[in-house]
């Protein structure tokens, strides 16, 4: 079986990675941040990744996809999956990370310093067609969409819940990686 986090920029997929990584599945990640992400840190004073970016360069990605990453944890951006070839023998889970689209617009301007939403939220808008292309892949036995905000007021608790789809995690564990101060871009209705 493949572990899969998915999911749009800014909407806790790293957070989902480590968490993962904590509760005991290996993972497999190229990088951290990149040294002009670490800049970018430096100069504005705000770290939208506090643990790291938990990302397999794509080049990576499509030399190990699918027989070099069973029984491990993976992030592939929704993106992503177009140019995924092959079918993994043992089938793909995957934990879709959806996110409110105010937040998500509020960190992608803080994350990349940019002003410009529109291709963002335009992206937002179709996270349904990437989930349904995931979903309908046949190596795929489960989608499991979680919300970012959710998450984070109750991390146990969905935890426990990726635990009871079969998910080799210590809910626990994988808990304890959530922290709700990293949380800056909450919507209040």
């Amino acid at each position: 079986m493949i572990y899969v986090v998915s999911g749009m920029c800014r909407t806790g997929t790293s957070m989902m990675m480590h968490a993962l990584i904590k509760g005991g599945i290996p993972a497999v990640y190229d990088v951290g941040k990149s040294d002009a992400r670490l800049m970018y840190v430096k100069e504005k004073g705000y770290d939208s990744n506090h643990d790291g970016l938990f990302e397999l360069f794509k080049s990576s990605l499509l030399k190990r996809f699918p027989d070099d990453l069973d029984n491990e944890v993976v992030k592939i951006q929704d993106w992503q999956w177009d140019g995924l070839k092959g079918q993994a023998k043992n089938g793909i889970k995957v934990v879709y990370m959806l996110r409110d689209k105010e937040s998500v617009l509020k960190s992608y301007v803080a994350f990349t310093g940019s002003k410009t939403q529109e291709a963002v939220s335009e992206r937002h808008d179709i996270q349904i067609d990437y989930i349904q292309k995931i979903n309908e892949r046949p190596d795929v036995v489960g989608v499991t969409e979680l919300q970012y905000e959710e998450v984070v007021e109750s991390p146990l608790f969905y935890f426990e819940l990726l635990k009871a789809y079969n998910w080799p995690i210590d809910a626990t564990k994988a808990a304890s990686v959530v922290n709700s101060n990293y949380h800056h871009f909450r919507s209040f209705k």
